[in-house]
């Protein structure tokens, strides 16, 4: 007897040993080694590898960065238009009309650029919800198909 073992008894179909004595026979190897195979199995197969988990991190990141850059673009491109507003404050400190007036027509521009850049997004980028976890399963399954579980 092996160490760190000890000998249990089970109730197996007819079937069963049949196919245990078959694939001990066909490997060369005893039917305890095949029944611990089948069981370290079952236990093993809903556990995912470890390089499975760092690709999956490793791609969610870099959806991360796109989102990073294109909100990093649009605020680059409100913080160069933001000195063409404030150059209009000289102006509306003349009246209240002509600050309400400046007031009024910069909250259009800004409005109107923020709807033009949700349209953009939105016919550019597909969901990032979708992208990551729809998309990853075929780029993963692509990439370690071939990779046996550990």
């Amino acid at each position: 007897m092996k160490p760190n073992s000890s000998v249990k008894t089970y109730h197996l179909s007819n079937q069963t040993c049949k196919q245990i004595e078959l694939l001990a026979a066909e490997s060369g190897e005893s039917a305890t080694a095949i029944v611990e195979t089948a069981v370290n199995y079952l236990y093993k197969r809903d556990t995912m590898p470890e390089s499975l988990v760092l690709a999956r991190l490793t791609t969610i990141e870099m959806k991360l960065a796109q989102i990073d850059k294109r909100e990093e673009a649009f605020f680059s491109l409100s913080r160069f238009l933001t000195p063409y507003f404030i150059a209009a404050l000289p102006d509306m400190l003349e009246s209240k009309e002509s600050t309400m007036l400046i007031n009024d027509k910069g909250r259009k521009n800004l409005e109107q650029l923020e709807t033009l850049y949700k349209k953009m997004m939105a016919k550019t980028k597909p969901s990032f919800m979708r992208s990551v976890f729809a998309d990853l399963r075929t780029h993963l399954e692509d990439n370690f198909q071939a990779k046996p579980a550990e």
